[in-house]
């Protein structure tokens, strides 16, 4: 079993954010939790990733928590959290080799990663080299998106990845999605947009009212989500928004 929340709480400025989660996710799986604004899917992302810790409960990556070996776990981990962390006076390229240094990647290791992730990431190769502040809402995403990879993390965790993005960028980060996981990867999206994540997701939870009111395979999703899902929450999951153009 590689990630595991176990009766988790938290709660922020004096308000119940998530209530006695559980749930895990093992190697091999892409677990997509929906959930509507404001439904604690960051303050979940951000528990995963050590940015906060619970107030209860326990959060186990491969049977080990953060207070017992940080320094190790969060080598093995990518996060695309919100905001935004991609720095705008670096390029795109120089601010994926700054994150590939962070992590210890040998020079020709990240040339090869940045060569095989561009194509997914830009559809001109040279705004790789344009400064970051000079980047569309999309842009930014999906260079954040790429740093999130560029190490080749055992675990990622990515929060609202598809945010900004028109549906042939988000139909290519999904092929890139459905390339990375493997039976040693295990990814957890958090999101809000059904017709995506169900095209990478091998289990769908839902987060309602800060507490998980569902958890099954995409099988058994499919099968049974009318039934068991509020048709208020399926239906607010239906359709993406209408994304900010991204070039």
């Amino acid at each position: 079993m590689s990630i595991k929340f176990k009766k988790v709480n938290k709660s922020l400025n004096g308000q119940v954010v998530l209530r006695d989660i559980t749930f895990s996710v093992d190697n091999g799986q892409c677990l997509c939790i929906l959930g509507e604004n404001g439904s604690g899917k960051t303050t979940l992302i951000n528990l995963l990733c050590d940015i906060l810790t619970p107030d209860s409960g326990s959060v186990f990556i491969d049977n080990t928590t953060y207070q017992e070996n940080p320094r190790q776990l969060k080598k093995r981990i990518g996060v695309l959290p919100q905001p935004n962390p991609a720095i705008p006076q670096f390029t795109g390229r120089q601010y994926l080799e700054f994150v590939s240094i962070l992590y210890g990647v040998p020079r020709e290791q990240f040339e090869l990663r940045v060569e095989g992730l561009t194509p997914y990431l830009f559809s001109n190769p040279d705004d790789l080299h344009k400064q970051i502040a000079s980047y569309s809402r999309g842009m930014r995403q999906r260079i954040a998106f790429g740093a999130a990879f560029i190490h080749q993390p055992t675990y990622v965790f990515l929060d609202e990845p598809f945010a900004g993005l028109d549906p042939v960028r988000c139909s290519r980060l999904i092929e890139f999605l459905q390339s990375y996981i493997n039976n040693k990867r295990a990814l957890v999206i958090a999101s809000h947009l059904l017709p995506y994540v169900r095209q990478i997701a091998t289990h769908i939870s839902v987060l309602d009212q800060t507490e998980l009111v569902y958890f099954a395979s995409i099988e058994s999703f499919k099968a049974e989500a009318s039934e068991t899902v509020p048709d208020s929450l399926l239906h607010s999951f239906a359709e993406p928004t209408s994304p900010q153009k991204a070039t």
